[in-house]
């Protein structure tokens, strides 16, 4: 479902990962990689997995487990 840039994003943002990092590392900026997550999840969770607080990519707490399941992620990325 995501590419592996955007899991490892993805990850960050549920888990309080280097986030920033993640998203360099993609090549993109953060606000891109998090629309391609937003476009690719919106159609199974029906509405946007990603949102912008203070600057910062968080998971509504709506959808933070509905995002973890689908997506498989049981415990933090590695720093």
């Amino acid at each position: 479902l995501l590419s592996p840039s955007e899991l490892r994003f993805t990850e960050y943002v549920l888990f309080g990962g280097d986030w920033k990092t993640a998203a360099l590392q993609s090549g993109v900026s953060p606000s891109i990689l998090a629309d391609s997550i937003n476009d690719k999840l919106f159609d199974v969770i029906g509405d946007t997995a990603i949102v912008w607080e203070g600057g910062t990519p968080v998971v509504p707490d709506d959808y933070a487990d509905d995002v973890r399941e689908l997506l498989k992620l049981s415990s933090p990325a590695p720093q």
